[in-house]
């Protein structure tokens, strides 16, 4: 395992006094034994930037850097540019990882041959209760546009940065911006730099835990809405780069709105100026891709969906919730 090249696990720490023994933790367990965690303490404000002095003083491989809050994705970026490692994991500092984690994605780099490693993962109440697990049809990809296609399109593998294993100059060539939503604004870049990308399937590996506070649980304020100017950038770089891809534009709106319909809290004037805002990109474009192969039953469900009112989408929602519970 020496010969195995460094590995640097960015951690973005800010208040999480109760999480961070245990992320640390499960980092120290790791079967790949050739890693640092790099701890970037955001500004915390509560013993957050105590405890993770402690954690680099007890262990050789643990560095702690401290700076003023910024963000997450400032603290990535901060932590990227002291990573000694050619290769970066990043792991959030309120979740955990299974003990073969670094060694399964770094497996699954073939030796170091491919720029990019995706995986899945478990959503885990903060009880321990499995919520759902994602995984990955373990493939290898040999074209970035194709990787592009299962991560923004069919929605088959995430474009979340902590289910990721990136070549060190490729993350630091495509920083992430500060802001809401960083990594959906982020890995279509890296895919842009990769020649060769693998996914895996390892679900079970990342424990991604579901806060109360999460940004995807609270009330519906004007910075959740950023992911649409996202998507506005991203349908740029399809016109410039996969002029092909473009009538597929639409699914990325898809993908956005059902996430802030179906899990920010807003009342019933809100949802349904939400929702009749985007209704004309649907009705305009969702008809020509009903008879694509390409995309899935579900994606051709939600887009028609979304096509006729808040009233009859929340009814769906509901009646699908209802089924997969009676299971």
């Amino acid at each position: 395992m020496s010969s195995c090249p460094l590995i640097s696990i960015v951690v973005p720490v800010y208040n999480v006094e109760n999480y961070i023994n245990k992320c640390v933790d499960s980092l120290l367990k790791q079967t790949y034994s050739n890693i640092e965690v790099v701890l970037v303490d955001d500004g915390s404000t509560d013993s957050s930037s105590i405890i993770c002095d402690r954690l680099s003083v007890e262990n050789e491989c643990v560095i702690t850097y401290h700076k003023k809050n910024e963000g997450l994705g400032y603290a990535r970026n901060y932590g990227v540019n002291k990573a000694k490692g050619d290769w970066i994991v990043f792991v959030d500092s309120d979740d955990y990882v299974r003990e073969d984690y670094i060694l399964y994605m770094w497996n699954l780099s073939y030796n170091g041959t491919v720029d990019l490693v995706s995986c899945g993962i478990t959503l885990e109440a903060e009880n321990g209760t499995e919520l759902s697990i994602s995984t990955c049809r373990e493939c290898f990809v040999n074209s970035s546009k194709d990787a592009f296609f299962n991560i923004y399109i069919k929605g088959i593998e995430r474009y979340t940065a902590y289910s990721k294993l990136i070549r060190k100059e490729i993350a630091l060539n495509n920083q992430f911006p500060k802001g809401y939503f960083e990594d959906f604004a982020t890995t279509y870049r890296y895919l842009s730099q990769c020649t060769k990308v693998s996914f895996g399937d390892g679900g079970e590996n990342y424990r991604y835990i579901q806060r109360q506070g999460s940004i995807l649980n609270r009330r519906l304020e004007k910075k959740h809405l950023h992911c649409f100017e996202i998507c506005e950038d991203i349908a740029s770089y399809i016109q410039e780069s996969y002029p092909d891809y473009r009538k597929y534009i639409v699914l990325l709106y898809e993908t956005q709105l059902i996430q802030i319909l179906n899990k920010q809290s807003m009342g019933k004037k809100e949802y349904s100026n939400l929702f009749f805002k985007y209704r004309p990109i649907f009705r305009a474009k969702i008809p020509c891709l009903l008879f694509d192969k390409k995309i899935s039953k579900s994606q051709k469900i939600i887009g028609l969906l979304l096509c006729t009112t808040p009233k009859l989408y929340k009814i769906s929602r509901r009646t699908k919730k209802l089924m997969r519970n009676m299971r």
